[in-house]
């Protein structure tokens, strides 16, 4: 057979692909190291912002306030209970009467009863205060009028900016327990002070615009992004 003929039997050579090989491994330990610093440098950015009043900034959330509680007085009064913390800030405690009826909305409620606070407290103090009687390092701006224990309604404790309050229970207190959200709740009286939260410090948004990023965790951040790019680059490449 002539040889143009037998070549001509022969099917055409197809170029064949070479075969992929696996990703590099130095492109995984590039892209793995550069997740890792990347979100460490965003934790390093953003912690120091990340307190309870200092979100609030940036999320619809209330001011911290504490809770109000009562119980009886040794003699027959009634105490207003918060705590420790709530009794380093506060700057006054006020007993409110009822609104008359078809008040505006925006009409505030009598003022029975009011202390301010404007020296120095009691070495130690808790924070209680016995309706009618004036602590040590407050003055009395509302002077109690006739028939007051019997007209009030609530009681607000403030720090100068925000205020925590509940409603006067009506029924029969106890001296080494505390009532509070409304009646509805009640607790031993050491247990009632652990649980002080306190209040949203009037200077939490002077604090926050105060507060700078941790340059630190930018630049991790930064160089944990370079490697990621990286890492994907050498992946690309086969052995």
């Amino acid at each position: 057979m002539p040889s143009e003929q037998l070549w001509s039997r022969i099917p055409p050579m197809r170029p064949v692909a070479p075969m992929a090989g696996p990703p590099s491994r130095q492109g995984t330990a590039a892209l793995v190291v550069g997740l890792v610093l990347a979100v460490v440098g965003l934790g390093v950015l953003v912690a120091p912002l990340a307190t309870f009043d200092q979100l609030c900034r940036f999320a619809p959330c209330e001011p911290l306030v504490p809770t109000v509680g009562f119980r009886a007085a040794d003699d027959g009064g009634i105490v207003v209970e918060t705590g420790p913390r709530t009794a380093a800030e506060m700057t006054s405690v006020t007993v409110y009467g009822r609104l008359p009826a078809h008040s505006p909305d925006d009409a505030l409620p009598p003022v029975l009863w009011e202390v301010q606070r404007r020296g120095q407290v009691a070495s130690g103090w808790d924070g209680a205060v016995e309706l009618g009687r004036v602590p040590r390092g407050f003055v009395e701006k509302v002077a109690p009028a006739t028939s007051w224990r019997s007209a009030a309604v609530s009681v607000g404790v403030e720090n100068g900016c925000y205020e925590g309050w509940d409603v006067l229970p009506r029924g029969r207190l106890s001296t080494d327990r505390v009532v509070y959200f409304s009646g509805t709740e009640y607790d031993v009286l050491d247990q009632f002070r652990t649980e002080d939260s306190g209040f949203t410090p009037c200077d939490a948004d002077a604090r926050l615009l105060a507060r700078r990023p941790d340059l630190r965790g930018l630049a991790v951040g930064l160089a944990g992004v370079g490697l990621v790019v990286l890492g994907v680059v050498l992946r690309r490449r086969r052995w």
